[in-house]
């Protein structure tokens, strides 16, 4: 398993993430849900899909302020919902920054388009980032790891466990589910 290397299995998954996957906007939830059920250990797992998460969040933070920002804007600045977005960035960043966060939008979209605004600095945007990386993290790895140890949870439990274990798997896609409704409802606003 990837905790028999050490710390290098877990550090090189971080980079892959943080380096690769999520600046480049490749599928991140395929490597989270590989991570939740090659690391047993729940919080462990967690850990690990927050911190590349943070990683990836910090370099295309840089990335998009620093370096590809012209590139960038000149796509966006041709859509009026992203001035949209940008205007009530300005307004009130922190609470706007969450919020564009938790909308199910791919990570490279929210991870580049927040760092793209002047006022949106770097103390703005890592906690906001933290916030919700806690919160994913945390969600996505229980659903892969309870999906993959599904049958186990179903054989080897007690009908409260059992119970307890399908409810909170329930609420978790019903919480996934809310946020899919609440980023179209939120679009569809800002039309």
């Amino acid at each position: 398993s990837i905790q028999d290397v050490g710390w290098y299995g877990p550090g090189l998954i971080v980079l892959l993430n943080g380096l690769l996957i999520i600046p480049f906007g490749l599928p991140f939830s395929i490597m989270e849900m590989a991570v939740a059920l090659l690391i047993p250990q729940f919080l462990y797992a967690a850990f690990i899909n927050f911190l590349s998460m943070l990683v990836g969040t910090s370099v295309c933070f840089v990335l998009g302020k620093y370096v590809i920002k012209n590139q960038i804007q000149s796509v966006l600045a041709k859509q009026k919902i992203y001035k949209v977005i940008e205007e009530l960035l300005r307004q009130k960043p922190l609470r706007f920054s969450l919020i564009f966060r938790v909308l199910l939008l791919p990570y490279v979209v929210k991870n580049y388009g927040l760092s793209l605004p002047d006022h949106i600095t770097f103390s703005i945007y890592l906690p906001a980032a933290t916030i919700v990386a806690v919160f994913y993290g945390l969600i996505e790895t229980y659903i892969y790891q309870s999906a993959g140890n599904l049958s186990n949870i179903l054989e080897n439990s007690n009908n409260f466990q059992i119970i307890f274990n399908l409810g909170t798997l329930g609420m978790s896609v019903l919480l996934v589910v809310y946020i899919i409704w609440y980023t179209k409802k939120f679009i569809k606003k800002l039309e």
